[in-house]
């Protein structure tokens, strides 16, 4: 790899990382604190709310995630061409497995958020608008659109650390136990959101 290439590498990883704490923070931080925090309000006040933050909210988490995948898209490819992902003899390599199996979760987050997501929170955000309120199935639907991405993030995460821990030996079962843990961690903090709004 040329000297001005390596650099070129690290500036890519190091914003598709960046970039990538934004989204999941953003995401998580509405998700567990936020809007636990909105469903307690009514009337103006909750209209006020939503739209300061959840609506500003999902604008930086859209544009975050786009920006995340995009970047993930282009150092998989990199890397891919390089050989650090594949290899002639054995195929796709125990690093490589892992990184395809959390961009896939990464990708159906995304999706979720840009295609399911968004649209019923428009939706939200026209109905406090125009003063009429959003209907109850929307916001359920919202809810439990959410929760998948909120779910699928530790495991996803999971899955790119243990790229760098367990790259070369990749097994079935880092990944159930990626969903495990990931699931359980992600589970006790949609709890401890949900009691501490009550």
């Amino acid at each position: 790899m040329e000297f001005g290439s390596q650099y070129t590498t690290a500036l890519i990883r190091w914003s598709h990382i960046f970039l990538g704490i934004m989204w999941i923070g953003f995401f998580l931080f509405m998700h567990l604190l936020v809007r636990p925090y909105v469903a307690t309000l009514s009337g103006n006040a909750k209209a006020k709310a939503y739209r300061a933050l959840i609506a500003r909210g999902l604008r930086w988490c859209r544009g975050t995630s786009l920006a995340t995948v995009l970047l993930g898209v282009g150092v998989l490819g990199h890397l891919w061409f390089q050989g650090v992902y594949l290899n002639d003899v054995v195929g796709l390599l125990g690093r490589g497995k892992f990184i395809m199996w959390g961009m896939t979760f990464a990708v159906a987050m995304w999706a979720n958020l840009w295609f399911l997501i968004s649209p019923i929170q428009k939706r939200i955000t026209a109905s406090f608008e125009a003063e009429i309120g959003p209907s109850e199935a929307d916001v359920k639907k919202a809810k439990k659109l959410a929760d998948i991405n909120a779910y699928l993030a530790a495991p996803m995460l999971m899955l790119m650390v243990f790229a760098n821990n367990f790259g070369t030996h990749f097994h079935y079962g880092h990944m159930a136990l990626a969903f495990v843990v990931g699931l359980a961690v992600t589970h006790l903090l949609v709890t401890l959101a949900n009691k501490g709004n009550r």
